[in-house]
């Protein structure tokens, strides 16, 4: 997915180009956005095929569908910001990565893509506050239904989402130096 597909690209950043980044002196924030282009390009195939299968079996997208690259930059930023920590945390530490990818497995479960829990139920609180609820359901709503439910939640996340963007972008250049030094 979209989401998922950010974290593990970005994650990647270091120790896919290790012996790259060793070798040769280079701004590596190239790095990152090479992950992040692949990931976009796969996404969109992955997508595309998608709306065919859609397509094919009678269900026609909203218009609005238009909107949907631009509904999808939270959740990049978002992604991208959990996969640089994970890519300096992958970098040092194996055993805290794994942890860290079991927390993303269990956001990634508790949102309600297929299923719609009751207002009443103790899952409902929860889901308010998991920013994938807002950020991806945005988009499988303004996709299949053309409307847009919590603009709101959906707001506040994309200002966290790139809050914490900017946020992990600095760590990473803060830090990136010791951690190659340690990959050495």
């Amino acid at each position: 997915g979209g989401f998922a597909g950010f974290v593990e690209s970005v994650s990647k950043t270091l120790t896919a180009s290790r012996s790259l980044i060793i070798q040769i002196g280079f701004p590596h924030e190239i790095l990152l956005f090479k992950q992040c282009a692949q990931h976009m390009a796969s996404f969109g195939i992955g997508f595309a095929l998608n709306v065919a299968v859609l397509l094919l079996l009678g269900v026609a997208p909203s218009w609005k569908i238009i909107f949907l690259p631009f509904m999808l930059i939270p959740m990049a930023f978002l992604g991208s910001a959990m996969g640089l920590i994970l890519a300096l945390v992958s970098a040092v530490s194996n055993d805290v990565e794994n942890g860290l990818r079991v927390v993303m497995s269990l956001l990634m479960i508790s949102v309600p893509i297929v299923y719609f829990p009751s207002p009443t139920s103790q899952l409902h609180a929860w889901l308010q506050w998991n920013p994938l609820t807002h950020l991806v359901c945005s988009c499988r709503d303004m996709v299949l239904m053309g409307s847009f439910p919590n603009p709101l939640m959906y707001g506040l996340w994309t200002l966290v989402s790139l809050g914490l963007f900017m946020a992990a972008w600095r760590v990473f250049f803060m830090i990136e130096n010791r951690v190659v030094e340690r990959m050495v």
